[in-house]
């Protein structure tokens, strides 16, 4: 297991969180955990958002990614 520290892990926290509120308004992602830590439930609601935004699902959160996120998620806040 990679070791994750500070800025990291709230930047993880940071992204959960966006992923859980927008799962909670459209119900097309598997349920996020809040806990900082970039597991497979969080990879899994990665590529699920990313098919619904037609971007390559590949789990990975590229700049594409982070931002279709951000706006997604500054939609529903």
């Amino acid at each position: 297991m990679i070791e994750i520290i500070g800025e990291d892990i709230k930047k993880i926290r940071n992204l959960q969180t966006m992923l859980r509120k927008i799962n909670l308004n459209k119900n097309i992602l598997p349920e996020v955990i809040v806990d900082g830590i970039f597991d497979e439930q969080t990879e899994t609601a990665v590529r699920n958002f990313q098919k619904s935004a037609d971007l390559n699902p590949n789990g990975a959160v590229d700049i594409i990614t982070f931002e279709k996120i951000v706006e997604e998620y500054s939609r529903i806040k």
